[in-house]
């Protein structure tokens, strides 16, 4: 049977990063979005959206942290929060502070009681800048639409009490469908350019020949260029963030868990190449699959907020990538 080391001190560092986290609640994504859909209000929502996305996906903040080695967050910080106001404004935050549940610390930032199970961060700015987008998505939330007019049915539902969602909240048009599980095993196997080629050449073969339901499909493949274009220009973000701290590395000292400056330098060019590598390709070997995964993860966060994005059968659809580098010696079980 095959005998494991003890966990590295990268792992158990990583380990108590996590259980010690502070989440944060970040206004970046929020404040994108809305001037994106401020600067395209007329646009119809199929490109609208993806719109959206392309603006968070080139503006948003990235984080790279001092021992990764899979790279990835939804903001600034390791574990950032991003309000979703297109779906449901965040009120609950914005009454917490003006109530005083939530009071400001040492630091300068709101934070939530003490002794609560996951500790909370929101600075001053971030939840100023989170009011002044709330009026706008009082009007133009998705789903307003929806909330002017309601069958008969959604009545007899509410007075049922089937769902804690049919009074106020998220509205009658986003009622949450649970999780869904998204094509990451297409992504790894494809890669962003050729699904972007395979979108264009629709768009290509009926440009001036559109006839009955292709200008759906035309509208459709626009938003798939233009969000695989979102994708890549994310990835490679963070390619250029690992550039940029490789760079930033002091030549003197040691880095976390004993790890060297040459030993991370080299760690952060080689997730650097990799990243600019999958960018627009498939994966080609098991961490390449691993960050790839992870990066569509973020850019599907970028997106939306419901349904809940889950990674499905991770094992499954990574398993050929490890295969291959166990066997070949590029990697062992340990």
């Amino acid at each position: 049977m095959y005998k494991f080391r003890p966990y590295t001190q990268r792992i158990w560092d990583l380990r108590q990063e996590i259980r010690d986290r502070a989440l944060y609640y970040e206004s970046q994504r929020a404040v994108i979005l809305t001037e994106s859909y401020r600067k395209n209000q007329n646009m119809i929502p199929l490109i609208k959206r993806a719109l959206g996305v392309k603006d968070i996906c080139a503006q948003i903040d990235i984080y790279v942290g001092d021992t990764e080695l899979i790279v990835g967050s939804k903001g600034g910080h390791q574990f950032s929060c991003c309000p979703y106001p297109e779906w449901i404004n965040d009120d609950w935050i914005v009454e917490f502070i003006e109530n005083g549940v939530w009071k400001i610390g040492e630091d300068g930032h709101y934070h939530n009681p003490p002794g609560e199970e996951v500790m909370q961060v929101m600075p001053v700015e971030d939840y100023e800048a989170i009011k002044s987008v709330r009026p706008y998505w009082d009007t133009w939330r998705l789903g307003a639409a929806a909330d002017a007019w309601k069958p008969a049915e959604y009545y007899e539902l509410a007075r049922l009490n089937v769902s804690s969602y049919t009074e106020g909240g998220i509205g009658l048009g986003n009622l949450p469908a649970g999780h869904l599980i998204c094509g990451y095993e297409k992504i790894i196997n494809t890669g962003y350019a050729a699904i972007r080629k395979e979108a264009q050449d629709f768009i290509d073969s009926h440009y001036g020949n559109q006839m009955g339901d292709d200008v759906n499909k035309c509208m459709f493949y626009h938003s798939v260029v233009i969000t695989c274009d979102a994708a890549t220009g994310l990835v490679k973000r963070y390619a250029q963030a690992c550039r940029d701290k490789s760079a930033a590395l002091p030549e003197v000292g040691m880095m976390k868990e004993g790890l060297s400056y040459e030993g991370r330098k080299a760690e952060l060019l080689r997730m650097a190449d990799g990243l600019e590598w999958i960018a627009e390709n498939p994966a080609r070997n098991f961490w390449e699959a691993v960050q790839l995964t992870m990066m569509y993860q973020i850019l599907i966060h970028a997106d939306s907020l419901l349904p809940g994005p889950a990674f499905g059968r991770f094992d499954y659809y990574t398993w050929p990538f490890l295969k291959k580098d166990l066997e070949s010696g590029a990697l062992t079980e340990d």
